[in-house]
């Protein structure tokens, strides 16, 4: 991991740990939230074609596809559509007959289209879907379907234009921000992503698909592959997670982490918040059930819907003004849920990593919330994290014994869980704390 900006780098100088060596300077202007955008999006149509075969499977019988699409205006006459316009759903045939030519908008596919394969589950703005990479065969015009899995967002123009200015998960950021970590990440790569897919050769479009697809795994955040619309969805189609999410991972194996499984993991998720800071984002939302897992193992970001750009003042960064109480309620941090003081974009995002790593290897949240009104918040936020399992320890409490034996563990969920943000670990000196340079294992 390449460490964000920090005063003093060096473990061994005394002290190092003590307070947070990342925090903005109090000289600096306290600057407002920075927007991403505009979200852009390509046409698409989405219908049902009987045309689509799988090689070795044999033909589908009838697929629901969405297909990029570039549109030209020019006069034909009226039985010139092609034979694919006619599959589509909402064409129309009712047109009034003439021999004179009229002004027709001739569709031209892109080289590949997404089958809209299963719906898996329903979200706020609409559907979330498994997809199929199809290519088009354009002397059979018909889809060949790849075994290229992609992940598919259709949300409803009507629910979004409605919500999105109002609702703290709002879509249209969330757009925004996939393609900016997109680009971010073409850059870091030298990866030139001028041409616009839809104009590209299929293998070129495959290319492109399969850097996102490896990168997502070497920068631990979801990027978008595409983004499209018709009049009434818009489609964000991004790699497919085929490993789940983390929260549900953890359920499901009843049990926590061992210490190397939970080192692996975080630190991979701290690779993920780094990305997002170097590009100047703050997620706002983070949380086990916002990572999802490729292979069962490896941490990938997502939902950016409550992100925020983090404001500069040229290569500085700034404390940004309060910008809501948001987030889940044993992740968030003390300043976002007071929502009063100027924030630290970088520090509320490592602030959600104690709860997260805590969960990893107790299996529960630390809290209910991060207010003194939660008495484990409390004890917890200063500085009396051992004194409590040592009095439950005391009481016979497995959980308290279990991390007593684990010095180094305490010692660093101590100093994440601290109350001032000035005191706390920033994401550089969680990374080089001693518990984090230990054994790890893949889970």
């Amino acid at each position: 991991m390449s460490h964000p900006q920090q005063v003093v780098n060096d473990p061994s100088v005394p002290g190092f740990f003590d307070s947070n060596n990342d925090f903005p300077s109090e000289q600096l202007p306290v600057l407002p939230k920075e927007e991403f955008g505009p979200a852009d999006s390509r046409q698409c149509d989405r219908f049902h074609t009987s045309r689509a075969s799988w090689p070795g499977k044999g033909n589908i019988p009838t697929v629901e596809i969405i297909a990029p699409v570039l549109t030209h205006h020019h006069d034909v006459p009226d039985d010139s559509d092609s034979e694919m316009e006619d599959d589509m759903e909402d064409s129309s045939d009712d047109e009034q007959e003439t021999d004179r030519p009229r002004n027709h908008v001739q569709k031209t596919y892109a080289s590949y289209a997404y089958w809209l394969h299963r719906e898996v589950k329903e979200c706020i703005y609409g559907s979330v879907y498994t997809g199929q990479l199809l290519q088009f065969d354009s002397v059979n015009q018909a889809w060949i379907c790849t075994e290229k899995q992609v992940a598919i967002k259709a949300l409803r123009w009507e629910t979004v234009n409605r919500y999105d200015s109002t609702s703290p998960e709002r879509p249209l950021q969330e757009i925004a921000a996939l393609q900016h970590l997109q680009t971010f990440i073409a850059n870091q790569e030298g990866q030139d992503i001028s041409s616009d897919t839809v104009t590209l050769p299929f293998e070129e479009v495959m290319d492109r698909i399969n850097f996102y697809t490896r990168n997502i795994e070497k920068y631990n955040v979801m990027t978008s592959l595409d983004i499209l619309s018709d009049d009434t969805f818009l489609y964000v189609v991004m790699p497919f997670c085929d490993g789940g999410e983390l929260f549900d991972l953890l359920l499901e194996k009843g049990q926590p982490y061992t210490a190397q499984e939970a080192r692996f993991l975080i630190r991979k998720i701290m690779n993920g918040v780094n990305t997002l800071h170097k590009a100047k984002v703050c997620h706002r939302d983070m949380s086990l059930e916002n990572i999802m897992l490729i292979k069962r193992n490896i941490p990938v970001i997502i939902d950016y819907g409550m992100c925020i750009g983090i404001p500069y003042t040229g290569n500085h960064r700034c404390l940004i003004k309060p910008a809501g109480n948001v987030g889940k309620p044993y992740y968030k941090s003390p300043e976002v849920v007071l929502n009063r003081d100027p924030f630290d974009g970088r520090a509320i995002d490592s602030f959600s990593l104690g709860p997260i790593l805590h969960m990893l290897v107790c299996g529960f949240q630390p809290w209910e919330e991060a207010m003194q009104t939660d008495e484990k918040f409390t004890y917890f936020s200063q500085g009396q994290f051992r004194p409590y399992l040592e009095h439950f320890a005391n009481q016979g409490s497995a959980y308290a014994d279990k991390l007593l034996q684990d010095p180094d563990l305490v010692d660093l969920l101590q100093r994440m869980f601290l109350l001032n943000p000035r005191s706390r670990l920033s994401l550089y000196q969680v990374w080089m704390h001693p518990w984090m340079r230990g054994p790890e294992q893949a889970p």
